[in-house]
C-alpha cells in the first residue's frame, strides 16, 4: 500500500473504531503503535505479551530515558554511560533528564532522545533462545 493510501486507511480506522472492536493483524509495528489501543504479541502461536502500547513500553523498555549526545560532557555521571564511544547514555528519572537537557542546551550540545518502539519489544520477546531452540527442534524432526 502506498503511503497516501495507508494514511487514508489509518484515518478511516481511527474514525470508525469508536464503540467497536477492530482486529488488526500486522507486521508493521509502527502501524500497530499508531492505531491500536491494546496489543498482543504472538510468537510461534504463543502469547508473549499483552497490554497497551504504553504498558508494554514500561514493562519491556529501559528504566529511564536514553540520549545520544553529540559529545560526552565531563559532568555526565559514569553510571549513566551506556557506550562512551557512541555517546549513548541512560538517565534514571525525568527530573534528572529535565535538568540535564537544560544544561546541554546551555552548553550548546546537540542530543537526540531515543524511545523504545514496538519493533524493539517484538525483537526482544521473539529473539529468545527458547524461540530459536524450539524452531530448530521442529526443523530437525522434519
Amino acid at each position: 500500500m502506498d503511503p497516501v493510501a495507508r494514511r487514508t486507511l489509518w484515518s478511516w480506522l481511527r474514525e470508525h473504531k469508536t464503540n467497536r472492536t477492530l482486529l488488526i493483524s500486522s507486521h508493521l509495528l509502527d502501524e500497530v503503535e499508531e492505531l491500536c489501543d491494546s496489543v498482543l504479541i504472538l510468537d510461534s502461536g504463543r502469547i508473549r505479551a499483552q497490554g497497551t502500547v504504553l504498558e508494554l513500553k514500561q514493562q519491556f523498555g529501559p528504566s529511564g530515558d536514553q540520549l545520544h549526545l553529540e559529545i560526552m560532557p565531563t559532568y555526565i555521571p559514569k553510571e549513566w554511560i551506556i557506550n562512551e564511544q557512541t555517546h549513548f547514555i541512560q538517565i534514571p528519572n525525568r527530573k534528572q533528564l529535565i535538568s540535564l537537557l537544560k544544561k546541554l542546551d546551555q552548553d550548546n550540545i546537540k542530543y537526540s532522545l531515543e524511545n523504545i518502539t514496538l519493533d524493539d519489544i517484538f525483537i526482544k520477546l521473539t529473539s529468545s533462545t527458547e524461540s530459536f531452540s524450539s524452531g530448530n527442534k521442529k526443523n530437525k524432526q522434519k
